[in-house]
């Protein structure tokens, strides 16, 4: 799914992260997708496979220590 997209899915307007952001997530490793053809990418399955990797670190944060990146 192009980053664009997986970012108009994900975020409402307002709290959209930039596109510049989202590839550094992927390059970071924080959002799993590549770079391909001049364009970036988000592996969306893996993505749905794995969780929201912020989404768990935030929860676990405030004390959630049972939450695991996996569903």
């Amino acid at each position: 799914m192009l980053l664009s997209q997986f970012a108009r899915q994900h975020f409402v307007e307002g709290s959209r992260p930039s596109l510049s952001t989202l590839r550094r997530l992927v390059v970071k490793g924080d959002l799993p997708g590549r770079r391909f053809g001049g364009h970036w990418y988000v592996d969306y399955s893996a993505y749905l496979a794995n969780g929201d990797p912020l989404v768990t670190k935030v929860l676990n944060e405030q004390g959630c220590d049972h939450v695991s990146a996996s569903p």
